[in-house]
């Protein structure tokens, strides 16, 4: 059965109301974890400790999953024990891939914003983050980067969790400086965010139709030097300014993803459906 739209419409057990999606536990589940059938939903781990834990899921309650393919699940739990949740799949929805898709290269800066940055980038729908390390980016020791990777791929899933996205943010392999011919390769328009750009804004860059893949640099605290704002502009980048405002590192690229959204029509109400997964 397949999810006519992204609400689901029906009664809370606990609250005596209509909820939407946003109001249900969401989590992730490898897809080999979910299989039709009475009990076919099994999750463990982490994902069923924090369910049975701190949400205090309980059987005849529904929860969403998804298998981090595109495909979200709406599950009813049969069974809490231990760390192990099990239910039943009752509808499921196959999300398309976004489009555009948005990729975030972002410089890497202190290790408290750098969080903060990854957890606003899932949060706004960005689809990929490319950590790279520009001339201003905070020094870290050699490899130093590749160890702070797999956090920040932690809070990611966690962070697309609370969005209740269907497909995960990716923090991809971080990217070499400058960048080369397969970064650029990411994206049909990269966009360079400079505070120093004085005759192109975002709105201007964004072609009318919405192009297949959309990327952000964003600088360091510092923000970026006019050499590599050249270097990048010459290889096919174009510099863009977001007006007036000069944006913190951890916040820019979010900001952007959500223009870009919202400019491409991508945050229109969410449509409704019933539990039966019919239309």
């Amino acid at each position: 059965m397949t999810w006519a739209g992204r609400r689901i419409d029906g009664r809370s057990a606990d609250h005596g109301r209509s909820p939407a999606v946003m109001t249900r536990p969401f989590a992730y589940a490898p897809p080999d974890r979910i299989v039709e059938g009475p009990g076919g939903v099994v999750l463990e781990g982490e994902e069923a400790r924090h369910l049975a834990r701190s949400l205090r899921v309980r059987p005849g309650e529904t929860i969403m999953v998804a298998d981090g393919t595109g495909i979200v699940h709406s599950v009813t739990i049969t069974e809490v024990e231990g760390d192990t949740v099990r239910g039943t799949s009752t509808a499921r929805r196959l999300f398309d891939p976004p489009v555009p898709e948005i990729v975030l290269f972002q410089s890497v800066s202190r290790p408290q914003r750098m969080d903060i940055a990854v957890a606003r980038s899932a949060e706004s729908g960005v689809c990929v983050l490319v950590p790279v390390t520009s001339r201003r980016s905070a020094r870290m020791k050699a490899g130093a980067v590749a160890g702070r990777a797999e956090r920040w791929r932690r809070i990611a899933l966690e962070a697309s969790k609370v969005a209740q996205r269907p497909l995960p943010l990716v923090v991809a392999e971080e990217a070499g400086w400058p960048l080369d011919e397969r970064s650029f390769a990411r994206c049909e328009l990269l966009l360079v965010l400079w505070e120093e750009e004085r005759s192109r804004c975002l709105a201007d860059a964004l072609p009318t139709a919405p192009p297949a893949s959309v990327g952000f640099l964003v600088g360091p605290e510092g923000g970026l030097e006019e050499e590599e704002v050249a270097e990048l502009t010459s290889l096919g980048a174009l510099a863009v300014t977001l007006g007036d405002l000069v944006l913190r590192t951890e916040s820019a690229g979010a900001h952007c993803a959500m223009l870009v959204r919202y400019h491409y029509g991508c945050l229109r109400p969410a449509a409704a459906f019933n539990e039966s997964g019919e239309a």
